[in-house]
């Protein structure tokens, strides 16, 4: 949306640096810059984009994501044999349910449609022991650096006041549990 914009502007301001040279054609150069206008803006609203539906796609996103970490978090409870691991574990899954229940909560008030089909992730089912909990911790440092840099991004770009008030305050939750992770990586690294 912000690139046709962008466009838009430049061919009006192309037009009326045209313009500016003679007056009778300034006139018919500054109406066919308005149906340019107007054209373009029109097309802009038929695609769809604007910035609820933005900050919808973010919330479906992050949903999505938040629910396959839940269910690597529940596996690290579960599976591993580390008792640091299963601790960091419990508490990052309390973390992301109530994020999750937020998020969620935020979608039906906004009447956001979210997936509710459940969410693919890998279990590790072919590592065992430590190198089954060396594999988690890495997924877990990986998940939390992609969710903080999606979640830095949606902070500058999201327009609703409420949903950006949430992103910061899951942020500093969200490092958090990347300090925990990569403490755990350092151990298992070894």
């Amino acid at each position: 949306m912000k690139k046709l914009i962008i466009i838009g502007n430049i061919i009006l301001a192309g037009t009326f640096f045209l313009a500016s040279c003679d007056s009778t054609t300034s006139e018919k150069i500054e109406e066919r810059a308005d149906t340019i206008g107007s054209k373009i803006e029109a097309s802009v609203d038929s695609m769809g984009y604007n910035d609820a539906d933005d900050d919808a796609d973010f919330v479906r996103e992050a949903v999505k994501s938040n629910n396959m970490e839940l269910h690597m978090l529940a596996d690290g409870k579960t599976k591993g044999t580390d008792a640091e691991l299963k601790s960091a574990a419990k508490k990052m899954e309390a973390d992301h349910k109530k994020l999750a229940n937020e998020m969620k909560a935020y979608a039906s008030k906004k009447n956001i449609e979210l997936d509710t089909a459940d969410a693919d992730h890998d279990d590790h089912d072919a590592a065992k022991g430590a190198d089954w909990d060396k594999k988690w911790v890495n997924d877990m440092v990986d998940d939390h650096e992609r969710d903080i840099k999606k979640f830095e991004d949606a902070e500058k770009d999201v327009q609703d006041a409420e949903l950006k008030s949430m992103i910061s305050k899951a942020l500093p939750t969200l490092r958090e549990h990347l300090e925990m992770s990569k403490k755990l990586q350092q151990k298992f690294n070894k």
